[in-house]
């Protein structure tokens, strides 16, 4: 290779290599790439589907968020095992009448896992009862990057019965 192919073929690569390390500028300051965000970003946006297919009652919708292995332990210790009995218990739950509140305790996420945990509240007006748990949902990415439930465990706290 000649000395002159040799000297632009190295200032070509050299210019490329600045191009992968250089920070991104934007109004003079420096903005890096954080994989964890955009991570988080993509979390938050599916536990939001998946919080507005519950808020729906659209059980084939809410069904899509869970893996084919998951499991479900209610506060009883009763266990439903796979996507089908999940989506059967939470059929049952959606023909009731009820109102909920979820707020988050805490959250934890990274590229691959998520935990959530949640104080949720069930209301049943016509059944005059609501009742209080922990609801704890662990979520990992399928094999094309989806978030997915893959164990979901609650335990009453209280049960109030309503006038």
């Amino acid at each position: 290779m000649s000395k002159f192919r040799k000297t632009a073929l190295a200032a070509v690569l050299l210019g490329a290599t600045s191009l992968l390390t250089a920070p991104a500028q934007a109004g003079g300051q420096h903005q890096h790439y954080d994989p964890v965000a955009a991570c988080r970003t993509q979390f938050d946006q599916a536990k939001q589907a998946y919080n507005d297919a519950f808020d729906a009652r659209d059980i084939n919708r809410f069904g899509e968020f869970f893996r084919e292995d998951a499991t479900k332990v209610d506060p009883d210790g009763t266990i439903q095992y796979g996507k089908a009995a999940i989506k059967e218990l939470f059929a049952g739950l959606f023909s009731m009448h009820f109102t909920s509140s979820f707020p988050v305790l805490k959250e934890v996420v990274d590229c691959n896992t998520a935990l959530v945990l949640t104080n949720a509240t069930l209301t049943f007006p016509d059944d005059h009862f609501q009742e209080t748990f922990i609801s704890s949902q662990t979520y990992t990415r399928d094999r094309w990057g989806r978030w997915r439930v893959l164990i979901t465990i609650s335990a009453n706290l209280h049960t109030t019965e309503l006038p």
